[in-house]
């Protein structure tokens, strides 16, 4: 007679779960055998930050980016400031000074152009630079002089003199030292002593007067020469002693 062995549940499912565990086991190992993959970067947890090696570009810096480019333009040359005057011939400058004169001899003081060449004598003295002259004149007069005698007799003097001679107008105007008597006309300069060529000048004639003293004041420059407020400031300076 057959003696039956009876085994406990308890091992039975133990026995089980053990070969079920070693059949996964070897499954898996078969699987990972015939599909190998490469292996994966872990994935972050949510929230959490990325990292990574930095490229050569992060590393050394981005490259540059390419110049823009520029249009060509024409520029216009630049404003040149502290540069010596330029003058038109025959204009007097800006910063010419001026100092007071009175011939030897005279009763009336006027103010020349400093540095300029002086010629002449106490009754007749010129003063010269360049194209420009100021020629001051003293002589006894026994009437004061009017338009008309100015107009017939002076200035008929003056045109038979005077090498292209062209009349202006002779008017009455005040100066500093009250009214005179102007004559405007234009004339031909006195040949160059080097090239013996005239310049054709503006002429500016007043006559000052006083107690028996007619003082007679040429100014001159080349016609279209800007020397308006030079000749105003000698013509105003003018003054008897």
């Amino acid at each position: 007679m057959k003696r039956t062995t009876t085994i406990p549940r308890s091992r039975i499912f133990t026995a089980s779960v053990g070969v079920l565990m070693s059949v996964a086991v070897l499954s898996g190992c078969s699987n990972a055998v015939d599909n190998p993959e490469p292996p994966t970067s872990a994935i972050p947890a949510p929230g959490s930050a990325i990292s990574h090696s930095p490229t050569p570009s992060e590393t050394h810096g981005a490259p540059a980016s390419p110049a823009p480019t520029q249009s060509t333009s024409i520029s216009q040359p630049p404003t040149t400031t502290g540069s010596p005057e330029i003058n038109p011939p025959g204009d007097i400058p800006d910063n010419q000074a001026f100092v007071p004169f009175s011939p030897q001899g005279q009763s009336f003081t006027v103010s020349v152009p400093e540095g300029w060449a002086r010629t002449g004598a106490p009754t007749l003295t010129t003063f010269t630079d360049k194209l420009n002259s100021v020629t001051i004149e003293a002589k006894k007069a026994t009437t004061a002089p009017t338009l008309a005698s100015v107009t017939k007799a002076e200035m008929a003097q003056v045109q038979a003199s005077s090498p292209g001679y062209q009349a202006g107008e002779t008017t009455e105007v005040t100066r500093s030292s009250g009214p005179v008597i102007l004559t405007t006309y234009k004339a031909d300069s006195a040949p160059n002593p080097v090239t013996g060529k005239s310049v054709h000048d503006d002429v500016q004639r007043y006559v000052y007067y006083k107690a028996g003293t007619e003082v007679v004041l040429t100014l001159s420059g080349p016609v279209g020469a800007d020397n308006v407020d030079p000749w105003k400031k000698i013509t105003d300076s003018f003054s008897w002693s």
